[in-house]
């Protein structure tokens, strides 16, 4: 079709996801991680002289944004290894300016509530993400899917289930 000047796509980001081909989806999934991964590198450098802006950076800007994606992207676990790895590796170790055991960072990649940093590990948080975006969105799809109109305090409810199931 270039004669014609028309482009065929196998895939597009859609919302905040990705809609196409599982190829395709893995290849901008992988683009997303590596630039996550980077983004962590430099941080960690920056994390060597303030720890304090580089923690805030990392878990209320960078972290925001894959968790989006693992909401929105369900069977993604694999490809979040990357990012596990140059948090575990260089980003935790510069922030605390020494090495750490693995039983330590997984101390630290806990919520507040649990008495960690509220740094998420990626890997874990990938297939929960998901599974709670979906049961929380439930009565919605499914109104927009038969047509029928759309009990908001089920669709509450619902929201209110999602969030306590994302706490646990």
């Amino acid at each position: 079709f270039d004669e014609f000047g028309i482009k065929v796509v196998t895939g597009q980001r859609f919302l905040g996801g990705f809609i196409g081909s599982e190829s395709n989806l893995n290849n901008w999934l992988q683009e997303k991680v590596l630039g996550w991964v980077n983004a962590l590198k430099k941080l960690s450098l920056v994390a060597v002289s303030e720890p304090q802006a580089a923690y805030v950076a990392l878990t209320k800007s960078v972290q925001n944004e894959w968790l989006y994606i693992q909401r929105v992207v369900g069977g993604s676990e694999s490809a979040f290894s990357p990012l596990k790895e140059v948090i575990q590796d260089h980003f935790l170790p510069n922030l605390c300016g020494f090495d750490l055991s693995t039983n330590e960072i997984d101390l630290m990649c806990r919520p507040s509530r649990l008495l960690g940093m509220g740094i998420n590990d990626p890997l874990k948080t990938a297939a929960d993400q998901f599974s709670v975006s979906k049961m929380a969105t439930s009565n919605l799809a499914e109104a927009i899917l038969q047509g029928i109109d759309l009990d908001v305090n089920e669709h509450l409810n619902s929201l209110i289930k999602g969030a306590r199931l994302e706490k646990t």
